[in-house]
């Protein structure tokens, strides 16, 4: 004879109705049990309560969301994914990673739009999360000898003083877009490759490389040894980027829209350009100007 249960504020799985409590919590561990384990087993579950966020991210792990974002790790490196959150607008599209996670026991978990708010800790999570191994980064040592191998042209970005996520994130799809694989950073920037810059770069995160450089200055200056010309970025008192003859090899020297480049990096350069427009505004956004500079370079070598 059946019995029956009140209702219970754990998790429950829409198919053991029947089961007792006890046997329900054997089952369907605690919500927040299972997203502390390191391997997850194959779940489809809602919970109606309080569903706690994402763990924080252990080293070597990343929390991304949103469409393009997500679906460009399931196609790229479908094996780093740890858990999965959907909605049910979602489960359709994607229901060959959810194939997937059945076969290799990664965890998913289907979810109302207001937990996934709750999961991402955003608005703008298009109804997918991912909890994902973060790629090993490359050291500048690694990619200085790669560069140095290599005679085909190259675009390298140098990023200095930016510190919004959603900049770099609209700057690696603009480069993304270019064919640009390498932006550079300061060591010492406090950016780190967060969901808000995987969702903006609308999947470019996976045809682009964040290299920190330890030493700027010097770094950047390693860049000429290896046939690459340093191009300065200012928003004015320079000659058009448009008029420039910018090489096969070269290193763009981009700041922040509100300081700019500093005297140093400036000084480093072989020479600056700017993109000229009617005066009308101060100066670009740092993205918007990113994408004339590797359009440029862009039509100047495909042309």
């Amino acid at each position: 004879m059946n019995r029956k249960h009140p209702k219970q504020k754990s998790t429950v799985s829409r198919k053991t109705t029947n089961r007792s409590a006890n046997e329900r919590e054997r089952k369907f561990p605690k919500v927040t049990d299972r997203l502390n384990s390191a391997q997850g087993q194959q779940e489809n579950f809602v919970d109606n309560k309080n569903l706690p966020k994402l763990p924080s991210a252990k080293l070597m792990e990343v929390k991304i969301y949103g469409f393009h974002a997500c679906a460009a790790i399931a196609r790229n490196r479908m094996d780093d994914i740890i858990r999965v959150y959907l909605t049910d607008s979602r489960m359709k599209t994607f229901s060959a990673l959810l194939s997937w996670c059945a076969k290799h026991k990664r965890a998913y978990h289907i979810i109302s739009p207001e937990e996934m708010q709750q999961v991402t800790g955003s608005i703008h999570h298009e109804g997918i999360a991912l909890l994902i191994k973060e790629r090993a980064p490359m050291s500048f040592e690694s990619l200085h000898n790669e560069l140095k191998r290599e005679r085909k042209p190259t675009c390298v970005i140098y990023l200095g003083g930016v510190s919004n996520p959603h900049n770099l994130g609209a700057i690696v799809r603009v480069a993304a877009h270019f064919g640009i694989s390498t932006i550079l950073i300061d060591e010492s920037s406090k950016l780190t490759l967060s969901g808000a810059v995987y969702r903006v770069a609308q999947g470019g995160m996976e045809a682009v490389r964040i290299v920190r450089l330890p030493e700027p200055l010097a770094n950047l200056k390693a860049f000429k040894q290896i046939g690459f010309s340093l191009i300065g970025t200012t928003p004015r008192q320079a000659r058009s980027v448009y008029k420039e003859k910018l090489g096969e090899r070269i290193v763009y020297l981009i700041g922040a829209e509100a300081d700019g480049l500093s005297r140093a990096a400036l000084d480093l350069a072989d020479r600056s350009v700017t993109i000229p427009g009617s005066g009308s505004v101060e100066s670009l956004n740092v993205s918007s100007a990113s994408a004339i500079l590797l359009s440029e370079f862009w039509r100047s070598v495909e042309r």
